[in-house]
């Protein structure tokens, strides 16, 4: 009898430990369920937040009002990893898509979509004209929020 008894005793104390045991992992499941509903609503509140830099950026004084971003735009800011390529038909914002995109993942997105992207941004154009028209927009879309800063002309130094 004495055997039977230590026996069951044996079997309530594990069962006591199985049954702190899974509450333990319950309660750190939980507690991960919970960071990983945080992280992601940090990763929605980033992608909603772009269309608002999107619209500061391309704020013009005679419109005055920016642009609402095309959902391929956004996608671009957001993505985890930049594409080699983009094939968007002429006069839909591939460069406003480009250098904001850049822009908003070095200076705003997630520590990871920071890493993942670029230092600099190069980019080359045929012609002169386009050069000029494109860094002054890029002026521009970093002073409408506030990220411009004024560097000396060292062509005149």
């Amino acid at each position: 009898m004495d055997q039977f008894r230590s026996t069951q005793n044996m079997f309530i104390s594990d069962d006591a430990h199985f049954s702190s045991a899974l509450h333990e992992r319950r309660s750190v499941a939980q507690s991960f369920q919970a960071e990983a509903r945080h992280l992601v609503e940090d990763v929605s509140q980033i992608e909603e937040r772009f269309p608002e830099f999107f619209r500061t950026a391309t704020y013009d004084d005679n419109s005055q009002e920016g642009h609402n971003p095309y959902p391929f735009q956004t996608r671009l800011a957001t993505a985890k990893e930049l594409p080699e390529l983009i094939d968007i038909p002429t006069g839909l914002g591939k460069t406003d898509a480009v250098v904001l995109a850049w822009l908003w993942r070095r200076r705003f997105a997630s520590q990871e979509a920071r890493a993942a992207t670029p230092r600099r941004l190069v980019y080359c154009l045929p012609m002169r004209t386009l050069v000029e028209q494109t860094a002054g927009k890029a002026k521009m879309w970093m002073k409408n929020p506030g990220i411009f800063v004024q560097r000396r002309d060292l062509r005149a130094a």
